[in-house]
This record gives structure tokens, C-alpha cells and sequence, in this order.
């Protein structure tokens, strides 16, 4: 019983010391500012993080004109993550800023890295929101998208959308998935002109 006490004590502290050491080391999400429309291209990022690379990449060299721009969150990178199939120049931004920081560094990463699996399309990992904020988005709602188009070295909103809630873990069959992402691809065409 003294041993069922003493590893009870030990599990407890450590479950708190984790915890605290989560708590202290997350960084508070970054306030959008919506108070205007337009994108002002000043702003943008000079640089961001592709998913499965350390190097931080200059955001010129992956958003470029007539690049169109999915930010994503949870349920949506597992139905747009093969939009590039349908439609050329995608770049999706995962918007993972809003998730705890444990997460960000060791559980999203792999997932993502396995549904991009043998993608051409540049994955921006937004781990700390600054694209996000970018883009003006005000939702972190894991079924939500928009899409964005970079032209003339202007970035206009085209059009935001949802998915079923729990993508990510199977709600959609591969069929939905396809349907979806070649209705967003015709949409993008249709506005796109």
C-alpha cells in the first residue's frame, strides 16, 4: 500500500510539473485586427515555415501571383490537402496556431506530414498564427477554409467554406472528398475567369 502511494504521488507531480511546463511555454494567440477589408501586401510575412522543412522559406518565393491560397484548419487540411489534383498554383496554409503548444510540436506535425504524403503543393505551417493574421481569418473552427487569390500583387478573398465536422478522423468518404475539393476547384475557375 506504501508503494501504491508513493507511485500515486510520483504520477500526480509529474502529470503537474507537464502541465506547468505546457501552461508557461505557450505562446498567447495573437489578436486579428478586422477592422478593415483590404489586404495591404505590406504586411504580408517576409518569411514562413513549409511543413516538413526547419528552413524558413521567403513567403515571395511561395505565394506568388496567381497562386491560390486555401487556409485551412483541423477537419479541412484532410479535404483540401489534394485541391492540387483539381487546380494548379495551391498553396494551403495550416492554421494551427490556436492549438496548444505540445501539439503544435510533436502530434499536427506528423499527421499533416502523412496526409500530405507525395504532394507538390507548398504546405505553410502557421504554428504561430502571424499568416493567419494576415489573411484577416477570424475563425479557428476545425471544419472551416478560405480561399484567397494573389493577382497583380493583390490578395483578394474569393470565398470561405466548410466541411463535415471530423474529417480529419473519417467522417467523409474519399467520393465526398472528391466531389468537394471539385466543386471548390470549379468555383475558384468560375471567379477566377
Amino acid at each position: 500500500m506504501h508503494n501504491f502511494k508513493a507511485i500515486l504521488k510520483i504520477s500526480i507531480l509529474t502529470i503537474a510539473f507537464l502541465g506547468m511546463i505546457i501552461y508557461m511555454t505557450a505562446k498567447p494567440p495573437v489578436k486579428v485586427d478586422t477592422t478593415t477589408s483590404t489586404i495591404n501586401m505590406k504586411y504580408m510575412p517576409k518569411m514562413v515555415k513549409l511543413l516538413d522543412d526547419d528552413i524558413e522559406y521567403a513567403t515571395s518565393s511561395i505565394i506568388k501571383n496567381g497562386s491560390v491560397i486555401v487556409v485551412t484548419n483541423h477537419d479541412s487540411i484532410a479535404v483540401v490537402n489534394t485541391l492540387d489534383k483539381y487546380i494548379e498554383n495551391v498553396v494551403i496554409v495550416t492554421n494551427i496556431s490556436a492549438a496548444p503548444w505540445f501539439v503544435k510540436q510533436w502530434i499536427i506535425p506528423e499527421k499533416l506530414i502523412a496526409l500530405k504524403a507525395d504532394s507538390k503543393t507548398a504546405w505553410v505551417y502557421d504554428e504561430s498564427g502571424i499568416v493567419k493574421n494576415f489573411f484577416k481569418i477570424k475563425s479557428d473552427n476545425a471544419a472551416t477554409y478560405e480561399v484567397f487569390l494573389m493577382k497583380d500583387n493583390q490578395i483578394a478573398k474569393l470565398f470561405d467554406g466548410k466541411v463535415k465536422d471530423g474529417a480529419l478522423d473519417g467522417s467523409m468518404s474519399v467520393e465526398e472528398i472528391e466531389k468537394l475539393n471539385l466543386e471548390i476547384a470549379s468555383k475558384i475557375k468560375q471567379i477566377k475567369g
